[in-house]
């Protein structure tokens, strides 16, 4: 079943059982930490309008920053999705507009390059949209690296990160006190 089209599975109703390599996901390795191999069990059938559809598990072990203090949290990500398989952007488009044209929910679509199976490129996008936008390194997480001080107030993480309201608080204050003062003297020398 190597070299398997989508197809031949979908006929066969196969299910895959595989493990996908750190280095098969080069996409997913550039936005975070991969720790292990994933591990994939897709099943394939034919739908009744002769597409293919795939219903896949996935399991694996990623790396991610906490959003609050910047340190590596270990993080299992487990996630399953059906689809259907297009060839092209046409075909993926014209069963999208039919969906929309017969008032049914639009089917989760993926464009494969080939039409042979190639279990990296039909997990990997799905595995990167799966991602958490957050993490937290433990519940409650409000020291490290230099994200908090010792007050409580947020200071930057690093020196490159751009705060443009960082002065605004004083800004307004220093307004507030120019305005108080002007109209206390208009008001003494008005009277």
């Amino acid at each position: 079943m190597a070299d398997s089209s989508y197809r031949d599975l979908g006929q066969k109703n196969s299910t895959l059982t595989r493990v996908v390599s750190r280095q098969q996901l080069p996409r997913l390795a550039e936005v975070c930490g991969l720790e292990d191999d994933v591990d994939v069990e897709a099943s394939f059938r034919i739908d009744d309008r002769g597409r293919v559809n795939v219903s896949v598990r996935l399991d694996g072990t990623v790396s991610l920053d906490c959003y609050r203090c910047n340190e590596t949290v270990v993080q299992r990500l487990q996630m399953a999705f059906d689809a259907v398989v297009a060839f092209d952007e046409t075909r993926a488009s014209e069963w999208a507009a039919w969906s929309a044209a017969n008032d049914i929910e639009l089917e989760h679509i993926i464009v494969a390059s080939s039409q042979t199976l190639d279990v990296a490129e039909l997990i990997e996008d799905e595995l990167m949209l799966g991602l958490p936008l957050q993490v937290l390194c433990e519940e409650g997480c409000t020291t490290g690296r230099g994200a908090h001080a010792e007050d409580g107030h947020v200071r930057a993480a690093s020196t490159d990160r751009q705060m443009p309201f960082e002065g605004l608080r004083e800004l307004i204050a220093e307004r507030a006190i120019t305005n108080s003062d002007a109209t206390s003297n208009r008001d003494k020398g008005g009277s």
